[in-house]
């Protein structure tokens, strides 16, 4: 009887052991997929936030660049310096205002500005349409990193040109630096062709760089190249990639007032489901306090079984025995 009392204890606690790793790990498995989804969501709702920051600053920066062109609305062949003059210390965030005429040629108090040509850019082009257009970040003539600003001078006078505004090239670096996304993550912004345009980090907007060009050398950039690819195609999505430092989760758009630019929302998947060992530890505990309890009810309820079927058996026993 005393096998039987063993067998019958072991068939339970073995049951009972499977039937709570059974339910803890589909609680695991249920509250990782959970959480990931809930990043997903988070990622997404400061992806609209880095959107209408964003956007919202560049219609601030056109709207300041359309006034500009308008006050130069009486301005006659000639007196383009002069006009110019009276753009002197109008903001400490601009680094240049000049006169752009219909042929591309620039009039401007900066030398090295001063006679060069930008009748074949885009911004220019699309400016002398009507826009008021903005273009991605380029080295100027002394080797500074910089975004022009162009629109068309709607003269009263008769006078064919565009006023050209050059800001600084981390000018939207520092507009989305402080958007911090759980502990590291952060905001980028990058241009139609990939190239970075806003980073955290500003070495890499000086630099130009462009995860979609490097990842053809070098292979460590793949992950990232792929969501960028994704990105200037003008997609919307959340897509978990590879990086040096561990997985990412990077939630992208394209930013509704710029030229075909993208925003992406960018943390550390590790980080941003960091919550999940906290739930698996706590689960866990409660799951080995749970088989401790559940053992002892099953010795105790296995004894109240079998112990009156041993007494019995006794008493049977020692009557066959006389």
């Amino acid at each position: 009887m005393k096998s039987i009392k063993s067998k019958l204890i072991a068939v339970m606690a073995v049951f009972l052991l499977i039937s709570v790793v059974v339910t803890l790990s589909t609680g695991i498995i249920s509250s990782y997929y959970s959480i990931k989804q809930n990043v997903k969501n988070d990622m997404i709702a400061m992806g609209n936030i880095a959107n209408k920051t964003l956007s919202s600053e560049i219609n601030l920066l056109k709207e300041k660049v359309k006034n500009f062109a308008n006050s130069c609305a009486g301005m006659v062949e000639g007196e383009e310096l002069k006009t110019l003059s009276s753009f002197k210390n109008i903001d400490s965030g601009i680094k240049s205002i000049s006169i752009v005429k219909a042929d591309g040629k620039i009039i401007s108090t900066d030398p090295s500005l001063s006679g060069q040509n930008i009748s074949e850019q885009d911004y220019f082009i699309s400016a002398m349409k009507g826009n008021t257009s903005i273009s991605t970040t380029e080295i100027d003539s002394k080797g500074e990193l910089i975004i022009n600003l162009c629109s068309k001078i709607l003269s009263n006078t008769g006078y064919n040109g565009a006023l050209l505004v050059r800001i600084d090239g981390q000018y939207f670096s520092n507009v989305i630096k402080d958007i911090v996304i759980g502990q590291t993550g952060n905001v980028i912004m990058i241009d139609s062709t990939g190239t970075m345009i806003a980073n955290k980090r500003p070495a890499l907007v000086n630099e130009r760089q462009n995860f979609i060009e490097m990842a053809k050398t070098d292979k460590s950039y793949e992950g990232s190249a792929k969501v960028y690819s994704k990105m200037i195609k003008g997609e919307k999505s959340v897509d978990e990639y590879p990086y040096e430092t561990g997985n990412r989760v990077c939630a992208f758009g394209l930013v509704s007032a710029s030229e075909g630019w993208s925003y992406g929302v960018v943390a550390p998947m590790r980080e941003m489901t960091s919550s999940i060992k906290y739930n698996t530890f706590i689960q866990s505990i409660a799951s080995v306090i749970i088989i401790i309890l559940a053992f002892i009810t099953i010795i105790i309820i296995g004894n109240k079984f079998t112990d009156p079927i041993l007494r019995i058996t006794k008493v049977t026993q020692s009557l066959a025995d006389g």
